[in-house]
């Protein structure tokens, strides 16, 4: 039979491509390599949908629209990550003392966090064995990791 065309919340590499070279004016070159990634990763769960709610999330959240390209570009799991997420990551930032409008430069740093969730004490943010403790002081952005036995 012949294909459907794509639905609205699939991943769709040509319209991911479209979306981020026309609409966000990114680099062409960028734009493929970020697509390609995502496609060898296996992250088909990215959609040009869940893509703008994330790139929306760190504008909010202070991130420069230049800058959208390089927290990607270090974090492909960011565009898989739901907002929902992002914004408990976004509390924990913000209970550390981090401002409002540079929450989401925390990602461009430290990409990896994007992948941890809050500890049950509030203190750290945690994955699987490593700890992760972000201080912001004096602004400046400070943050650890540690392994746990």
């Amino acid at each position: 039979g012949s294909r459907s065309r794509s639905k609205a919340n699939e991943f769709d590499p040509a319209r991911l491509r479209k979306f981020l070279i026309e609409e966000e004016k990114w680099d062409k070159v960028w734009a493929l390599d970020i697509v390609d990634d995502i496609i060898m990763g296996r992250r088909e769960g990215v959609s040009v949908e869940q893509t703008k709610q994330v790139f929306d999330w760190l504008k909010k959240y202070g991130l420069p629209a230049e800058d959208v390209c390089n927290v990607v570009a270090r974090s492909h799991a960011l565009l898989n990550t739901p907002t929902t997420a992002l914004d408990e990551l976004a509390k924990h930032f913000i209970k550390k003392g981090v401002p409002g409008g540079k929450v989401a430069k925390v990602f461009l740093h430290h990409p990896a966090l994007v992948d941890y969730t809050e500890a049950p004490d509030g203190k750290s943010l945690v994955k699987g064995k490593t700890v992760a403790v972000v201080d912001f002081t004096n602004d400046k952005l400070t943050c650890s990791y540690n392994r746990q036995q």
